[in-house]
Formats: C-alpha cells, structure tokens, sequence
C-alpha cells in the first residue's frame, strides 16, 4: 500500500464499536409491517426504528404524513429507549411511580405518547420501534405490534 493511503480499519481504530441494534434489513421489515397494518384501516404512518443508542436505523414515511407525525414517531422512539420501557408502559408507571412522574415533569425532551416499543432479544435492548400517526388513542401501538411480530423470531 502506499504511504499516505487509509484503509477502513485505519478509520475505526480506536472507536467503540457500534452500539446493538436490528439489522437495517429487519427494521424495514418492521417498518413496512407497521405501515401496512395501519394501511388497512385506512391510516397513514410515521414509523421510526432506532438501534439501541438513539441512532436511526431507518425513518420509513408513507405518503400524506405531517412533519409533526414524523418528528413525534422520532421523539416517541427516542423516549422508550432513555426509558427502558415502551412509552405506553411509561403512561402507566408514572401514575403510581412518583419518581418516573417526575422524571417525566421535569425532562421537557421526553415525548410520553403511546406509540413506542423497545425491540429486545435474549435479554439486551437492541433498539426501538415508534409510530405516528394513527387518529386513535391505541392505533400506533396495535400497528406496531404487527412490525414487531413479523421480526421478533429472527432480532438477535
């Protein structure tokens, strides 16, 4: 090699590797699913797939969604990821866990909306899923739970 060349593991060393999250392959699976179970009943979705450090793995948008549908499916995943916990389970906890309530109060950047649900696997977190968009209360997360579903086997 010539001096002056980089290579890529010129470029990586030193870095921390990357964090856990589903395959690019796998989100768009997920994210398809979701779109297409919110599609039947006539809604259109934001959905957002985010690997286990808050990076976007994908933003899949379908046709006739708002910019507002598209930063809360990104505000929503972001949110079960700093939590732990899908943002519908949050809802609840925070009505008898005084701390999470006020956790919640007071970080203006949490977006505590149903609509987000973390993809795990053997025990770790890989990432989030969120969607946006649905008019009914419950709708993003029955929409979800069809993206999921259709990976949930193959996440590792």
């Amino acid at each position: 090699m010539a001096s002056g060349s980089v290579n890529a593991q010129n470029l990586t060393e030193g870095l921390p590797p990357p964090a856990p999250g589903p395959s690019l392959a796998l989100s768009l699976e997920a994210a398809q699913a979701t779109i297409a179970a919110c599609t039947v009943k006539g809604y259109s979705l934001a959905v957002t797939v985010l690997d286990s450090a808050g990076i976007p793995k994908l933003v899949l948008v379908d046709d006739g969604v708002s910019a507002r549908s598209v930063e809360s499916s990104m505000n929503k995943a972001r949110t079960a990821i700093r939590l732990k916990m899908s943002t519908a389970s949050a809802i609840e906890k925070a009505k008898t866990d005084p701390a999470l309530a006020a956790r919640i109060a007071d970080d203006k950047s949490l977006f505590v909306h149903a609509g987000a649900v973390l993809l795990n696997a053997g025990g770790t977190m890989l990432g989030a899923i969120a969607a946006s968009g649905a008019p009914l209360k419950g709708e993003d997360d029955i929409c979800i739970a069809a993206g999921v579903e259709k990976i949930k086997d193959r996440l590792n």
